[in-house]
């Protein structure tokens, strides 16, 4: 599913701070008519992210998708906030994204480009695997750990949508194009990290550590073996 390594730890707290901090402090205290006042205030607040999902298309030498993503939930929320619809709108944009990938997830399951797979692909040798499950059986049974594994990931980002819908739903109730709308996106924004991102990250580390301990039930190996880069003593 993603086109590029995961994120380090420092680049993902620039993406924290550039996706999440500075546009929530932005709507929550510069919106006000004797500061920046909504529109602009808005306009603002979604320049980091735009920038930050160009940038990341610049830096990588080609079309990322999911900084495609990002982009454009970044142009959806703007047209939202400028063109004064409704602001149910932006439930709808909040639980599209994790509903597609959790559709193309479930989808790549049973294929060659299942998620589980091309992520451990990144962290450990398909070759020394490959070569420790020297029966069929325990090829059969690994290749339905990431099969499950990739359809309980589905599930998740599924999960992930109707929580980030419900979030949105409640919080975000005011019309657009007024100081209280970019109040409440601030506040969704930062609420999203402990309702939404911190859940999604833990479910995704226990779905990780059961496919990376039935690989060590499997071939009777530590999984530090099988890391890319390690060498056998």
């Amino acid at each position: 599913m993603s086109d590029r390594a995961p994120p380090s730890q420092r680049e993902a707290i620039a993406e924290l701070v550039v996706n999440v901090a500075i546009p929530s402090a932005v709507l929550l205290w510069l919106s006000d008519a004797d500061k920046l006042g909504p529109l602009w205030a808005l306009l603002l607040a979604l320049a980091p992210p735009a920038a930050w999902g160009i940038g990341s298309m610049v830096r990588a030498g080609r079309p990322s998708g999911l900084a495609v993503i990002a982009f454009g939930s970044v142009l959806l929320t703007g047209g939202v906030g400028l063109f004064e619809l409704d602001p149910a709108w932006i439930a709808v944009k909040e639980a599209l994204v994790p509903t597609l990938f959790g559709i193309a997830t479930l989808v790549s399951a049973p294929t060659s480009y299942a998620v589980i797979p091309t992520l451990m692909a990144r962290l450990f040798d398909d070759a020394a695997i490959d070569g420790a499950l020297t029966e069929a059986s325990q090829q059969a049974a690994w290749q339905r750990a990431n099969q499950s594994a990739t359809v309980q990931v589905g599930v998740l980002f599924l999960l992930s949508a109707a929580g980030s819908w419900s979030l949105a739903r409640y919080v975000v109730v005011s019309p657009p194009g007024t100081e209280a709308f970019n109040s409440e996106l601030g506040w969704m924004t930062m609420l999203s990290v402990p309702a939404l991102m911190v859940p999604m990250t833990l479910g995704m580390a226990f779905v990780l550590s059961r496919v990376i301990t039935r690989l060590e039930e499997l071939t009777g190996e530590e999984y530090e073996h099988f890391l890319l880069g390690h060498e056998g003593e």
